[in-house]
């Protein structure tokens, strides 16, 4: 190992434990707050669907945009019965009647917990459906996409993940970033992963937090340790090592290769933060999502 590697890991060891340190005191004395929620139960019913999704989303303008509904529709396409839930104000009556053919639930929360507060709601409205060979996903809608097919880029991995190697927690993309984890915006359970013991353990006694980054470090950084320590084989469908290189591995592969990522390799999705982070490049982003047909 060179002394530039050795080093670089060091710092990396130093910083991760200095975060579990400062978190840990951090979530002793982090507030709590008394969730409040409203829900809309639409036509299309759970209990006959093997395929269950909870999908996330955001608008400051309290609108569903055409892009979540392209990816509510492409979801729906592939059998999944979907928990829409909503940390927006409140949705307009335009937006309602353009999802709620789509959907089983229609959920809008305050925003507390994130993406994560979202996903443990519709945990627990859905868990008593789940059965031994139940898919349940987490989706957020801080990309655009799909841009190629989700049947084609994933539903044979999922079938195969549980069939032949017993993989029960899978995602799109996984990082190295602070710590290793799968990445959260699109994330796959099976059988044992989304039991009881298992998830229902850690999303036990949840912090529904305006703290965004206690919330990544808690629960984003913090389910893909969870799922390994309870021997639930992970994996990535889009490996950052394999594909990149784990010299590379420290950054964001959604947001340093995302363009890579779609062109070379069939990536799915486009992060939406990538057109405020990158300006110079909205034009080639633009050509992208353009192959979203909507």
């Amino acid at each position: 190992m060179s002394l530039l590697l050795y080093f670089t890991n060091l710092c990396r060891y130093l910083y991760l434990k200095f975060f579990e340190f400062l978190y840990f005191f951090r979530s002793i004395f982090q507030k709590k707050y008394e969730h409040k929620f409203e829900s809309i139960v639409c036509k299309i019913e759970i209990n006959s669907r093997k395929r269950i999704c909870i999908f996330s989303h955001f608008s400051k303008d309290n609108l569903v945009d055409e892009y979540a509904l392209h990816y509510i529709k492409s979801l729906y396409e592939l059998d999944f019965a979907i928990v829409f839930v909503s940390t927006s104000k409140f949705l307009d009556e335009k937006s309602l009647n353009k999802i709620s053919d789509y959907v089983s639930y229609i959920i809008i929360r305050e925003n507390l917990g994130y993406d994560f507060g979202s996903y443990h709601l519709g945990y627990e409205l859905v868990k008593k459906y789940l059965k031994n060979d139940s898919v349940l996903i987490f989706a957020n809608d801080s990309v655009y996409g799909p841009i190629c097919n989700l049947k084609e880029s994933i539903e044979s991995s999922i079938t195969n993940s549980d069939a032949e190697s017993s993989t029960e927690f899978i995602g799109m993309t996984d990082s190295y970033c602070i710590r290793y984890h799968i990445q959260s915006y699109f994330l796959v359970l099976l059988n044992n992963a989304f039991s009881e013991k298992v998830l229902g353990e850690f999303f036990k006694d949840f912090t529904f937090s305006n703290d965004k980054r206690f919330v990544v470090y808690k629960y984003e950084l913090g389910l893909t340790g969870f799922m390994i320590s309870k021997n639930i084989k992970t994996k990535a469908l889009w490996p950052y090592k394999d594909i990149f290189g784990l010299e590379k591995s420290f950054k964001d592969p959604t947001v340093e290769n995302a363009v890579e990522l779609i062109e070379e390799h069939k990536f799915p999705f486009l992060k939406k933060k990538l057109f405020k982070m990158f300006p110079d490049k909205r034009d080639l982003y633009n050509k992208i999502i353009r192959k979203i047909i909507i």
